[in-house]
C-alpha cells in the first residue's frame, strides 16, 4: 500500500514532524499551511482553510483542516488538477 493511502486509512498521527497527541492544533495548521501551498501552485485558493480549532481542543483531540466552501471556477480548476495528475 502506498504511503498516501495509508495516511487516508488513519497512518501515523504525525504531521510535518509535529505528533497530533504533543499539540493538534499545531500539525494542522502545519498541515494547512502545505496544502495552502500546494494548492497556490496551481492557481487555487480556498479562503477558509485552516484548522478545525473545536476538533484541535477537544479531549481526546481528533483534529480537522476546515476545508470550507469553494466557488465552482475553484472547483474547476481542482477537478482538472486532480484529473491530470491521475493521467487523464
Amino acid at each position: 500500500m502506498n504511503d498516501d493511502r495509508q495516511d487516508e486509512q488513519g497512518g501515523p498521527d504525525e504531521v510535518f514532524g509535529v505528533t497530533f497527541a504533543d499539540d493538534a492544533l499545531a500539525a494542522m495548521v502545519a498541515l494547512s499551511d502545505g496544502l495552502r501551498a500546494a494548492l497556490a501552485r496551481h492557481a487555487i485558493v480556498f479562503p477558509s482553510l485552516g484548522p478545525d480549532l473545536a476538533s484541535c481542543v477537544s479531549v481526546p483531540a481528533r483534529p480537522l483542516v476546515e476545508l470550507g466552501r469553494a466557488n465552482p471556477g475553484t472547483v474547476a480548476r481542482l477537478t482538472r488538477v486532480l484529473v491530470r495528475a491521475d493521467g487523464g
